[in-house]
């Protein structure tokens, strides 16, 4: 299907940004800039290497990098699909799931911090 519409245009433009920048700070191994100036990871610090494990079918790394990485994942590219969703349900439920996601990812992150 083609991408038609200036706001489908937009939001495939952005996800791709967004992969390719994902992509480069991967492939150039990027430290995290949270973790380098306050010396504690971010909420999302370790997705990417827990993506990467997961592709390699890796799943003991993907649970030690982040066990979040996935559903996180899919919520951010909902969050991208959002402007060009149609039915009201649907934009509903995508933010029930962001919102469970966000949750669970606040609640890992706390007790990562609490780890330290």
């Amino acid at each position: 299907a083609a991408v038609r519409s200036g706001k489908d245009r937009k939001v495939f433009w952005t996800v791709f940004a967004a992969g390719v920048i994902c992509l480069i700070f991967w492939a150039f191994s990027v430290p995290c800039p949270i973790k380098l100036l306050f010396s504690a990871p971010c909420p999302t610090c370790g997705v990417s290497r827990a993506l990467a494990c997961l592709l390699q079918g890796d799943i003991s790394g993907y649970l030690t990098h982040h066990p979040m990485a996935l559903p996180l994942a899919i919520a951010a590219a909902l969050c991208l699909m959002l402007p060009v969703m149609k039915r009201k349900a649907l934009r509903v439920g995508t933010y029930v799931f962001e919102g469970i996601v966000l949750g669970a990812n606040t609640a890992f992150y706390i007790l990562r911090l609490m780890k330290l």
